[in-house]
């Protein structure tokens, strides 16, 4: 699913803001993936079906 190499992770609770203003679905927990890239992109369930999204853009 996720092709881009990341450094770290962080686990994140449904219904959580983070800094950068996007809020988590409600009805998911989350990973954040810190990119080598120097990015962030938030891996989460939707619907049964997982979805990603950047929340900040690395290099």
């Amino acid at each position: 699913m996720v092709y881009k190499c990341f450094s770290e992770y962080s686990k994140i609770r449904a219904g959580a803001q983070l800094l950068t203003g996007a809020r988590v679905p409600v009805h998911s927990d989350a990973v954040l993936l810190d990119l080598e890239s120097g990015g962030q992109m938030l891996i989460y369930c939707d619907s049964g079906k997982y979805a990603a999204k950047y929340v900040r853009r690395g290099d």
